[in-house]
């Protein structure tokens, strides 16, 4: 029968093809053709001779499926195979999962058709293993887009942290003199919240004649070999304050960042400290604040904020040298006043407020800072606590008189046996009452001071009189 004319076309659309090519049609239209029993063994195995994408399926013929499959593909086989069984036909696509003892595995999409009376199946596969590895370059790059949006956000974090505590002031400017951005202490210095300076002219920050007068200032500044500093005023507290640039891009783009500080400022990061002293102001036990001349803090070393219980150097810079004294603007008052008038006060006695309200005895001294500036002062803090204790003591032993003159007059009344005796209680006592006192009245901590047991402290302790009426 012919079909439009030409020979060799069956009725319908199709042409009649010949026995002698359906193999190499079936092959070369498809990656992989198997031929199966109802059970699954595989009875014929197809390929494109020029094809070298499968040298190892060939080897599967007389094989069962099963053993070529995933756990996962298995079932979908039986399910497939029962279906043609039945109905002849499965007008669905059905993907498997390829795999032999070389754990080398692939995917493929399969259509199944019955053919012949024998009950055959066919299995026209496409190879999926170029989709698969699309699918996992996607997936891939889904993981490293979504690794690198965390790590933008932990690098955004840093850097916001930074901003809020850093104690250097600084601001960042573009080409075009705008401030992209500035930390909190560039905005105490220039008098102004952050919100407004933030995509702000460069005027609202500083005082200059010219936006590109300005901006030129600051590149010759910034690419000078030394001596980078500008001095310019600020906008809003109209003080003077030296600007030391440095020129970087970031992401194509030129910027300026902009180191702010006063010309008489001191401490405020850790290089204004003298470079012979920064180890003993870092390190020293006792509190080292630097204020200016009306006492307000630029500068405190770590001991300064134990002394006072403040959790980091944030949380005084700023604030008063009074708010931290018992005596508030009095203390502060005297301390400035010498230091001005006379260049130092040396010693200072008062007591210094910590942040949970206690008080404890301190000794200021204060020091005009002349080569830092008139408005610099330093304060030297030492925790006096144990020292008054101490002097309690001494005042307490130091009594030498009565005890000595009553020695004085037992010679000659008594023999020197009794007389030792006799001293022997007065030391001991002395002593008694010198561990009563360093110990603050703690009986247990003055019995091991002592090297005796508590009861025979305590026996010691009624027999000199020390005992207090409240104890029993």
């Amino acid at each position: 029968m012919t079909a439009g004319g030409l020979p060799g076309w069956s009725s319908g659309p199709l042409p009649v093809v010949e026995p002698e090519y359906l193999a190499s049609l079936l092959a070369a239209t498809s990656d992989l053709v198997f031929v199966l029993a109802p059970d699954g063994e595989i009875r014929s195995v197809l390929l494109d001779s020029n094809s070298k994408e499968h040298p190892r399926v060939s080897e599967w013929s007389g094989k069962n499926m099963r053993a070529y499959l995933t756990v996962e593909s298995i079932p979908k086989l039986e399910s497939a195979l029962l279906q043609v069984a039945e109905t002849g036909v499965l007008n669905r696509l059905v993907e498997l999962n390829h795999r032999d003892d070389t754990a080398w595995q692939y995917p493929a999409r399969y259509s199944f058709h019955k053919v012949g009376p024998n009950g055959s199946i066919l299995m026209l596969g496409k190879d999926l293993r170029s989709v698969a590895e699309t699918q996992a370059q996607l997936v891939q790059a889904q993981i490293a887009l979504e690794r690198g949006y965390e790590e933008r956000r932990e690098h955004d974090a840093r850097y916001r942290i930074l901003m809020a505590h850093a104690r250097e002031a600084f601001v960042f400017i573009t080409a075009d003199g705008r401030i992209r951005d500035a930390n909190a202490a560039a905005a105490r210095l220039l008098n102004c919240a952050i919100e407004d300076l933030v995509a702000a002219p460069i005027s609202k920050a500083f005082r200059y004649r010219q936006r590109g007068e300005f901006l030129d200032a600051l590149m010759n500044a910034a690419n000078a070999d030394f001596d980078r500093d500008m001095t310019v005023q600020a906008t809003q507290s109209r003080r003077d304050l030296t600007v030391t640039p440095s020129v970087f891009r970031s992401a194509g783009e030129k910027m300026i960042f902009c180191r702010i500080t006063r010309p008489s400022e001191v401490g405020e990061g850790d290089e204004r400290v003298p470079s012979g002293l920064d180890v003993l102001y870092h390190k020293s036990p006792d509190a080292i604040v630097i204020s200016d001349s009306d006492g307000v803090i630029v500068s405190a070393n770590e001991a300064f904020l134990e002394l006072c219980g403040a959790p980091g150097v944030a949380d005084v810079l700023g604030h008063s040298m009074s708010d931290f004294l018992l005596r508030s603007q009095v203390d502060l008052n005297i301390m400035l006043e010498n230091a001005k008038r006379a260049g130092y006060m040396r010693v200072y006695a008062t007591r210094l407020s910590n942040a949970v309200g206690d008080s404890i005895s301190v000794e200021i001294s204060s020091t005009r800072l002349d080569d830092r500036g008139p408005s610099a002062i330093g304060f030297v803090i030492r925790n006096a606590e144990h020292a008054s204790a101490l002097r309690g003591a001494s005042q307490a032993a130091n009594q030498p008189e009565a005890p000595n003159q009553q020695v004085i007059e037992l010679v000659g009344s008594a023999s020197l046996r009794e007389i030792l005796t006799e001293t022997s209680d007065v030391i001991e006592k002395l002593c008694i009452e010198t561990a009563v006192g360093l110990t603050g009245n703690n009986r247990a901590a003055a019995a091991e001071m002592l090297g005796v047991s508590r009861q025979s402290l305590y026996v010691k302790l009624r027999k000199y009189g020390l005992l207090k009426r409240e104890d029993p």
